[in-house]
Parts: structure tokens; sequence; C-alpha cells
């Protein structure tokens, strides 16, 4: 994940012309990725602006991942949105896989499903019920594969509020029990 990168220049003394290029949002997100290690974890905070980027395991979008895999990632999306994950596994049949969970504990009542498979296994939508989510991919000493192709997006969260409650004296005003 890139942030934080700047620039500087020396503007040339005059008029100078300045011409913005203007990128297609769904061109801008497919070029927005991370590839997660081979071992240990990774944490991905998502700024305010990004709304969607893809996940790719240790061997990127066009190579198979490494042996001995053993990837924690921790994803925190902005105060006020939630996280869907949508996405294609494809590994050595339960050898290696991928665990995914909502919020960053990992635990099996925390767990949204566990994917593994040769043919690639679609994982749906997966959808957090707060602002983290995190993944566990694995794999033992043989045989790799494609791996993990993995979009995520962020959705703004509608909160929805409880009516308050009355007191009695206004139950009694107007006539409701």
């Amino acid at each position: 994940w890139h942030t934080g990168n700047t620039g500087t220049f020396l503007m040339p003394e005059g008029k100078a012309l300045v011409s913005p290029q203007f990128v297609e949002i769904e061109t801008m997100a497919e070029s927005m990725y991370q590839n997660i290690p081979p071992t240990g974890s990774v944490e991905i905070d998502i700024p305010r602006e990004i709304r969607s980027f893809k996940i790719y395991d240790n061997g990127g979008s066009n190579g198979d991942y490494a042996n001995n895999s053993n990837c924690y990632v921790y994803i925190t999306a902005p105060e006020g949105y939630l996280i869907q994950m949508q996405g294609v596994v494809t590994t050595e049949n339960t050898n290696d896989g991928l665990c995914i969970y909502d919020g960053d504990t990992m635990t099996e009542d925390h767990l949204l499903g566990t994917f593994t498979g040769t043919t690639g296994v679609d994982i749906g939508t997966l959808t957090s019920t707060g602002t983290k989510m995190s993944m566990y991919f694995y794999s033992d000493y043989s045989s790799t594969y494609e791996g993990l192709d993995m979009t995520v997006t962020v959705t703004h969260c509608k909160v929805h509020k409880k009516p308050h409650a009355q007191n009695a004296a206004e139950q009694e005003q107007d006539g409701s029990d």
C-alpha cells in the first residue's frame, strides 16, 4: 500500500501550463493493489478517498504463491464504513487456503469462511459488521497455485437510529400506551 508519496519541482519563471490527466475510476481501482508477504503480517489502513483495491498473494497478480506461506492481513476502513470482500481463491486442496474473519480477532466465532481448492473457489461477497476485517493465508511445503485474486470495497455504513422512548407523561399526552 503506497501513501505519502510526494514530489517537488521548481516552477519556471513566467507562465506554466498544467494539464491534468483524468483516469476512469474503474481503471484506477484496478491499479491499486497489495501483495501480501509470504510470512508475517500486514496492516492495511484504507484512506477515506479509496473505495476499492485488489489483494493478491505473495506471487502477485500473475504468479503462484510461495510454499510455507503464513501471513496475517488486517484491514481497517475509515470510521463510518464497512468492508466488503469478493474474489477467487485457487490453492492446493486442504493444505493451503484462506480464512477470512469479521473484525481483527481471528477466532472461530468471527470466521466468515475458509476457502481452499484447485479450481478457483469464488468466495461470494463477505461484509464486515464494523470497520475491520482480517485474513489468514497459509500454504504447506509443496504444490503452489495462483492463490488470491481479491477485491476489497469500502461501503458507507448507514446508521439507523432507534426511536427514543417517550416518558410516561408524554405517552399520556399523546394518547399512546
